[in-house]
């Protein structure tokens, strides 16, 4: 693989038949969200505590709170995935592949090299103005399928872009119907 400058947040590694682009997701921007569900759990413990100590307490004490306790558990779960999991993506002669661990997550996906004719990055504008940025494959049939999940920052996504071109021999990508 010719010598590229390898952007922040990204590591590369030779293993015996891949090369693998490990994108760690740490971001200690989620750390408000750690301190906002303090007091979100308090409550819904408050709440509970109330509900099943209370002699005849009636149904919907125990329901209506289910759908704050799922958003919970969500917003904790997203939360802790940012700061523990990282992405791998597995560049071989044979595949192309993307892993995320330690905690599940989905997005996940291997394809066969022969597969991948071109990559293009997409933009992605999500909600508030969040932006970040899809790594798609043109397949033999000339239509974008995605690769990797979204990751926030574009000098990743062209650099993971860029190495795989250069380890599968590509040129320059297709335009996709």
């Amino acid at each position: 693989m010719e010598k590229m400058s390898i952007p922040e947040g990204l590591d590369v590694s030779q293993q015996a038949d891949a090369v693998v682009i490990r994108r760690s997701w740490r971001n200690l921007m989620v750390l408000p969200v750690f301190l906002f569900l303090i007091p979100w759990f308090g409550f819904l413990g408050f709440w509970y505590y109330h509900a099943f100590t209370a002699k005849h307490s009636p149904p919907m004490m125990f329901l209506f709170p289910l759908f704050h306790v799922a958003a919970g558990v969500g917003l904790g779960y997203f939360a802790v995935a940012s700061l523990v999991n990282a992405t791998n993506v597995s560049i071989s002669t044979t595949s192309v592949s993307s892993k995320t661990g330690p905690l599940p997550w989905w997005g996940d996906r291997s394809v066969p090299a022969e597969a991948v004719r071109g990559l293009i990055v997409r933009e992605r504008r999500g909600n508030r103005g969040s932006v970040s940025y899809a790594l798609m494959y043109v397949d033999a049939a000339n239509k974008e399928r995605p690769l990797l999940s979204p990751t926030p920052r574009r000098e990743q996504a062209d650099f993971i872009a860029a190495s795989i071109r250069t380890l599968l021999g590509l040129t320059e990508s297709p335009s996709a119907s």
